[in-house]
């Protein structure tokens, strides 16, 4: 009896290894997040853009362009913006990858990179994003100089973001943290700040329809 005891046990020791392997391959895998385009929003579309021209950079555009995208985080201002990657290598930004974004306040999201074109990546928000849009950065040429630029077309994902947006000073908050974001860019390219760095914003009352990208 004993020594069939001692054969048993391996046997219920691997069918236990079996059964929860079974369970571990088994599971449902975690479904990646939708996009939540400006056309899913709610009130106006905001156009924001934000941008600095840099002189006498000794740092090639494409060599520039690099360095953003292989550490987007160390571009951002601590207190005030962080990326973190959860999705996709950590050496390198490219399309499909997805970035949980915090900015100060209630601003929390997560975004996918849906393009990169040239010197160029789009970043589109996710659901549940508090902004419905996306956002544009981009390092081009500027007469001899370069000029790096944030744009944005976004609406809030609904109406009690709308108005916590407009009492608790989202604008503002993202204006300092994509400003810092253009000056750490040209301290990169090793050269100056051409002139002021400059904001805009402006809104459309009925946005227009909004093509879903891939």
């Amino acid at each position: 009896m004993e020594q069939t005891r001692k054969h048993a046990l391996p046997l219920l020791l691997l069918a236990l290894l079996g059964v929860l392997g079974f369970l571990w391959w088994s599971r449902p895998t975690a479904r990646r997040s939708p996009l939540q385009l400006a056309d899913e929003g709610h009130g106006p579309l905001i156009y924001r853009s934000y941008w600095l021209d840099i002189q006498n950079a000794r740092v090639p555009a494409h060599q520039l362009f690099e360095k953003i995208t292989e550490d987007v985080s160390a571009f951002c201002p601590g207190l005030l913006a962080d990326f973190t990657k959860t999705r996709g290598a950590e050496d390198f930004l490219k399309v499909g990858d997805e970035y949980d974004i915090r900015i100060f306040g209630p601003w929390n999201g997560r975004v996918r990179v849906v393009e990169m074109e040239g010197h160029a990546f789009t970043l589109a928000t996710l659901k549940p994003h508090p902004e419905a849009g996306q956002i544009r950065f981009e390092l081009e040429r500027q007469g001899e100089g370069l000029r790096f630029s944030i744009s944005s077309q976004a609406r809030s994902r609904d109406a009690l973001v709308h108005l916590a947006y407009r009492f608790l000073g989202g604008n503002r908050v993202q204006q300092e943290a994509w400003k810092t974001f253009c000056e750490r860019v040209q301290e990169a390219s090793g050269g100056e700040a051409a002139g002021e760095f400059h904001a805009e914003t402006r809104e459309l009352a009925t946005p227009p329809q909004v093509q879903e990208v891939s």
